[in-house]
Order: C-alpha cells, then structure tokens, then sequence
C-alpha cells in the first residue's frame, strides 16, 4: 500500500512540475521593467519564453489610469509587438500583458516602466546651444580677420603714397640742384668772359 501512495505520489508532483514548466513566462521586453527611457518611444516588444498563440494582447495605462491605444499589435513565434502613432509622452506606464502558451493555458502578468526624454532634450539644447556659439565665434574671427585686412590694404595706400610722395621731392631737388649748378657754369662763363 505505501508503494502504491508513494507511485501515485511521484506520478503526481512530475505531473504539476512539467503542468508549472509549460506555462511560457516573459523572458525579455523592450522597454525592461522599471526602466527609465531618455528617448522617444513608439513601440513596445515582449519575448516569452516558449511559442504563443494568436490572439495574445497587451494594453499600456498612465499614471492617472487612462488606456493608451496600442496599434498593429503582432505575435511572431515567441515576441508579442505593439505600435503607437505618436511616440509616448513623459510619465510612468503600465504594461498589463495576456498570452495564450502552446499549451492553451492563459497567462497574465504585467510591469512598469517611465519616459523622460526631457533629459535627451537637454543634451540636444546644450549641443545646439555650443554649436550656435561656435558659428558665432567662427564670424567674430571672420570679421575680426576682414577688418584686419582691410587696416592692411587701408594702410598700404598711404605707404605707397608716402613713397610717392618721397621720389617726387627727391626728384624735385635733384632738378634744384641741377639748375644751380648751370646757374653757377653760366655765371662763370659770363664772368670769364667779361674780364677778357
């Protein structure tokens, strides 16, 4: 009798253990549980475990419990995918899941997860904001190295002009002086001549 109970025993418990060990379990998901999301969102995954059949869904809630429609919900072998038309605001979200194993058996479970692509934004404004700076910075230089430029060529004139300037009474002396001296030729000849 004690090894009749002690079979049925066995028979039973690997009986529960392979009925616990064929329900699927979720494996993965995308956003993970409890994640924090910095960037936009407009689907959602979960991977099972184990194959699940068509016709197993999920549905996403707020913070204040309004449903969020889930568009073109698709199960492909083990992953469970959701779209959404516009990517999901800042907030915390509820993922309520129920799948339909292999086995038939239904499962229902769900996680949490939050979006603040505020911080994403941030980053994005700082970047814009350095990158603003720098064009700014780039035209000071640009202006500064045209102004510069034209200081240059604004004082080359007057330096040619100097030049100028410097060979005309340069030249003007010359002819001075060469006056003089056929003043001076032609006045000793005059004199010369007038003692004769």
């Amino acid at each position: 009798m004690f090894k009749k109970i002690s079979f049925f025993t066995v028979v039973l418990i690997f009986t529960f253990v392979s009925t616990v060990f064929a329900h699927t379990g979720l494996q993965s998901s995308n956003p993970q549980n409890g994640e924090v999301i910095n960037e936009e969102l407009d689907q959602i995954t979960l991977t099972f475990e184990g194959n699940i059949e068509q016709g197993s869904i999920f549905t996403l809630q707020n913070a204040n419990g309004e449903t969020i429609t889930v568009e073109n919900i698709t199960v492909n072998a083990n992953i469970l995918t959701g779209d959404f038309s516009t990517p999901l605001k800042n907030g915390d979200y509820t993922v309520d899941w129920s799948i339909i194993g292999e086995d038939g058996h239904l499962i229902e479970d769900n996680f949490t997860f939050s979006i603040d692509a505020s911080s994403a934004e941030t980053v994005e404004e700082q970047n814009s904001t350095v990158t603003s700076e720098d064009e700014e910075s780039e035209t000071e230089v640009t202006t500064q190295t045209n102004e510069e430029i034209n200081e240059v060529v604004q004082a080359n004139p007057s330096e040619n002009t100097d030049t100028d300037s410097n060979e005309g009474n340069s030249n003007l002396l010359f002819i001075i002086i060469g006056v003089l001296v056929v003043i001076m030729i032609l006045s000793a000849v005059f004199l010369a001549r007038r003692k004769k």
